[in-house]
């Protein structure tokens, strides 16, 4: 059983990889692979921890757009249906060829020896991009409630992801997004590590927002992306998150922008808000620890996010190695 929390991190501590570690592994980092394919293919996902740092990645994740003609509002708010699609895409290119999409034809790109730098490129996808758009349309329409001007709520999206996968892969939730007492199942960079290195493919919903002149967070929207990259170094604190974004380069909505992947820097800080109760619109005041995004080192943006929820999928058969890693003590 893995234990949240096993890594360990000094949070307290915590600052940022920096930004070349993506093109020069650390110092602590000795790639080992954990392949998260069901067909003897080379494996896509890669992780090692030492007593210095851990880091995280896969490859091969799809980053599909999310503003595309023939959406609702031309998709302006399908970032959670674009998310599962990406991982639904991956999963059934990944040895499930019966979980729609199916196999996409020359999905995969010959990936080249591992390393964080291969995670811009790869999975030149060959699926039209009507093709796409139409699953993307699919997945939404299993998101119950959808509101095409606000988005998927995050047990909607849950259960969208569910109605396409067999009943051996099960689909979880971590992650607390209210205010009031501080949540156990608060969503922490570790819960990151341990699914890339175990081969879950996930989802992360974060907040947006702006801090007024009173250094109150003001709300101004959510969104949902996909988890491809985590590093972090127990002796700075640092860490950094890499992920696909599907509104990131896509303003042609009549073609699919080419693949990157996000990064940004973490820090663990109190949030003072206005916290609006969706359901009833009543308005509380709270503070609240979070993880928040920052595009700098310095982080200090002026429209920090903070992370939120995590759903995540695991099949009823691991991957051929996927394991629970031995997380040395700092």
């Amino acid at each position: 059983m893995i234990v949240w929390g096993a890594l360990k991190i000094q949070s307290a501590i915590m600052k940022i990889l920096p930004i070349y570690s993506i093109l020069f592994i650390p110092a602590f980092v000795t790639l080992n692979t954990t392949s998260a394919t069901a067909d003897g293919s080379q494996g896509r996902f890669y992780s090692t921890a030492t007593e210095t740092g851990y880091i995280a990645w896969v490859n091969n994740m799809p980053d599909l757009d999310q503003k595309r003609e023939g959406l609702l509002l031309d998709g302006t708010n399908y970032c959670g249906p674009a998310a599962a699609s990406n991982i639904l895409t991956f999963i059934a290119n990944s040895g499930y060829p019966e979980i729609e999409p199916g196999l996409v034809d020359n999905a995969w790109e010959p990936t080249p020896e591992a390393a964080p730098g291969v995670l811009r490129k790869r999975l030149k996808n060959r699926m039209t991009y009507s093709e796409q758009t139409d699953f993307i349309d699919e997945v939404r329409r299993e998101v119950t409630n959808f509101d095409p001007s606000r988005g998927s709520k995050v047990y909607a999206l849950r259960n969208a992801l569910e109605s396409f996968l067999p009943d051996s892969f099960e689909v979880s939730y971590l992650g607390d997004g209210k205010c009031g007492d501080v949540s156990t199942d608060r969503l922490e960079p570790d819960h990151i590590f341990w699914n890339l290195a175990l081969g879950r493919p996930s989802i992360i919903h974060f907040s947006r927002y702006n801090i007024d002149d009173n250094g109150l967070y003001q709300r101004v929207g959510g969104h949902y992306v996909t988890p491809v990259f985590i590093s972090g170094n127990y002796a700075s604190g640092r860490i950094l998150l890499g992920y696909r974004d599907s509104s990131a380069g896509d303003s042609d909505i009549n073609s699919q922008s080419e693949y990157t992947t996000e990064y940004r820097y973490l820090k663990r800080e109190l949030v003072p808000q206005i916290w609006v109760d969706s359901d009833t619109g009543e308005e509380h005041f709270c503070r609240k620890y979070y993880w928040t995004m920052h595009r700098t080192a310095e982080l200090n943006d002026p429209s920090p996010q903070a992370m939120e929820w995590m759903l995540y999928v695991t099949p009823g058969e691991p991957f051929p190695g996927a394991r629970e890693l031995d997380i040395p003590t700092p």
